[in-house]
């Protein structure tokens, strides 16, 4: 599934460029790029990103993209029920 990040419009908001960004989550501005280009990020890493960006995991997707899946056999798509809570083991 592919969903929407609003990472870049909520750095952009927050006055905090990728090179700072970078530097706060240990990564090399090249690999945030890529990561932000790919929107393929691990829970543990968003949960830092929101934590930094000072807002709700949540907020970190654009609503719209997540309401639902396309299926890859059929090409319906799925509605989903979205939770607020993420639990990280």
């Amino acid at each position: 599934m592919e969903t929407a990040l609003r990472i870049k419009e909520i750095m952009k908001k927050k006055k905090i460029s990728q090179r700072m960004m970078a530097v706060y989550l240990g990564v090399t501005p090249n690999a945030l790029s890529k990561m932000l280009m790919r929107g393929n990020m691990n829970v543990n890493k968003l949960s830092q990103i929101a934590e930094i960006l000072e807002v709700d995991i949540k907020d970190l997707f654009d609503d719209s993209s997540i309401h639902h899946v396309q299926c890859p056999f059929c090409g319906r798509n799925i509605p989903l029920a979205i939770s607020t809570s993420i639990v990280v083991k």
